[in-house]
């Protein structure tokens, strides 16, 4: 773990470092075939459309953490929820008086919580797993009913159960739903559109000290890059630095052993 934290620091840093270099090239190259007599009597006028650019980048840039920070709250929530429906099962199937009837229900969850932990994981190595957490879904499903309850306590179970497997399956949909939505290219277009419209005029700006100009190209690109990482990593919920963690799920497995040895 400390390994993979240094290799994320290690390639931020770079592409900051990218970054900053790229804007004093720049920088060095309009002061070098630029006349600063040339923006000079209009610095105003720069000035203004700097206000005016980085307002509309402000505004953008604000909207769209808040957007991307959402969806990674929620997608933190519903993975919490589903775990604790899928616990909610377990306890559920304990309830049993079939030995049988609960090893297999409990392997049929754990198998599933498995499946999802391995789906999600694969999508974000971009591996296909072919629908796995599907198909396990499908057969938790089918395992919850065709389980043939008479006794009126069983019945009473078994429309527990129910329940809670339709309440699972609209967590299930949310889940999928929300880790699947991802920023629109427009939007994207848009953030790097302004980005570079926020940057390029520093590299224009009159100032005499070529320490000064430098300084401050290279922090501005160097900072407006770190916003766009950030965005990045917080859109995908389970890449980057900002990770949903899949601890809750891997829990859940390590009872796999526990209340089905006990049952047995």
């Amino acid at each position: 773990m400390p390994c993979c934290k240094l290799v994320s620091r290690l390639k931020i840093f770079s592409i900051l470092v990218s970054t900053a270099l790229a804007s004093v090239a720049i920088t060095l190259s309009v002061r070098q075939f630029v006349s600063q007599d040339t923006f000079g009597p209009d610095s105003d006028i720069l000035g203004n459309y700097l206000q005016v650019i980085g307002s509309i980048y402000a505004f953008v840039i604000a909207f769209v953490i808040f957007v991307v920070w959402s969806q990674y709250t929620r997608t933190e929530e519903v993975v919490d929820q589903e775990v604790g429906k899928l616990k909610a099962l377990m306890l559920l199937c304990d309830c049993s008086e079939d030995a049988a009837m609960r090893h297999k229900l409990h392997a049929k969850i754990t198998d599933y919580a498995e499946a999802v932990v391995r789906e999600v994981e694969a999508n974000t190595d971009h591996r296909r797993t072919f629908g796995v957490a599907e198909y396990e879904w499908q057969e938790l499903a089918r395992s919850l009913h065709s389980i043939n309850a008479t006794l009126p306590r069983e019945l009473v179970v078994y429309e527990d159960l129910l329940r809670t497997l339709s309440s699972l399956s609209t967590v299930r949909d949310q889940r999928l739903t929300v880790t699947s939505t991802r920023i629109p290219w427009v939007l994207w277009d848009l953030i790097l559109f302004i980005t570079t419209l926020t940057i390029l005029p520093f590299c224009f700006l009159p100032v005499q000290s070529l320490f000064v100009d430098v300084v401050m190209v290279a922090s501005m690109a160097a900072s407006l890059a770190f916003i766009l990482l950030l965005i990045r990593d917080l859109d995908n919920p389970f890449r980057g630095v900002f990770n949903v963690s899949f601890a809750p799920y891997r829990e859940l497995l390590k009872k796999r052993e526990g209340p089905i040895s006990a049952t047995l």
